[in-house]
């Protein structure tokens, strides 16, 4: 006959009757958090030459990421760059960005309307700055060859842009509303869009956006959509609003939001154009 042994004898639970899993009687009567290994020196030794390293590497990081913070270059939204380009028999040979204080003052005389600036350069060198004609004359040297030219840059977020000749050469905010002068081309050229489906309507005002982040995004796209199609596939278009008012479409720095759409529209919510006026 076979001596019957108590199961709670081999498996050390509080469940009454618990079966205990295929397991040595060694391993159940001393489970594994119950053993306490003892530290090896080795163990203990790459741990604190680890933990060295980290502090090392910690305390370097911060010193670098403060030396850089210090080193950084601040890119701002708009800056007006002048700069001087050489040409030589219609070849351009070099170009030369205007020093801060030369910026400053030639950025100053330019929004005051001054026609020209001169000043003086090194020792007995007067050059003349022709801010409205684009061009840079020595004084007293006349016999160069050089042709100096004059160019007024404008950099959105670091970026050289070539605005519009019709737009206003200078603006405050990186999205602003300028009127149109009736007289002008590009009022006409609207006006007579218009009137083409809307022979009766009456424009009391044009005012024209200048949302300079915007632009830029549209000039780096110029050249990649010339390559693709050959062309820019450009036209003017018309979108109206129904009770919205316009101002809030306009103070978005990132242009038409398609996230603010409505969802009742005929192919969903998107920003919707028309060639028409009364489309």
């Amino acid at each position: 006959m076979t001596d019957v042994v108590p199961v709670d004898r081999y498996c050390k639970v509080n469940t009454p009757r618990h079966i205990p899993s295929p397991t040595p009687p060694c391993a159940t009567e001393f489970p594994q958090s119950t053993i306490e290994k003892e530290p090896s020196p080795k163990i203990g030794l790459q741990s604190s030459l680890r933990n060295h390293i980290i502090q090392e590497r910690k305390q370097f990081t911060s010193k670098m990421d403060s030396f850089v913070i210090l080193k950084k270059r601040k890119v701002s939204p708009v800056f007006y760059q002048w700069v001087v380009t050489i040409w030589d028999n219609g070849e351009k040979a070099g170009m030369y960005k205007c020093n801060p204080a030369l910026n400053s003052t030639l950025e100053l005389e330019f929004r005051k309307g001054s026609k020209n600036h001169q000043m003086q350069l090194g020792h007995n060198k007067e050059v003349s700055f022709d801010i409205k004609e684009g061009a840079v004359k020595p004084i007293q040297d006349l016999s160069s060859s050089f042709e100096y030219r004059l160019e007024r840059r404008v950099l959105v977020a670091g970026r050289h842009v070539q605005l519009p000749k019709y737009w206003n050469p200078t603006q405050s905010h990186t999205c602003q509303l300028f009127e149109v002068e009736t007289d002008s081309k590009e009022f006409k050229d609207i006006q007579e869009t218009v009137k083409e489906t809307l022979p009766q309507a009456k424009i009391k005002a044009i005012q024209r956006i200048q949302n300079l982040l915007v632009y830029q995004r549209y000039y780096t796209e110029i050249p990649r959509v010339e390559l693709a199609s050959g062309e820019r596939n450009e036209k003017f278009l018309f979108h109206g609003t129904r009770n919205v008012s316009p101002g809030t479409i306009i103070s978005c720095q990132e242009g038409f939001d398609t996230r603010l759409a409505g969802n009742q529209n005929l192919w969903g919510p998107a920003a919707y154009f028309a060639e028409d006026a009364n489309g």
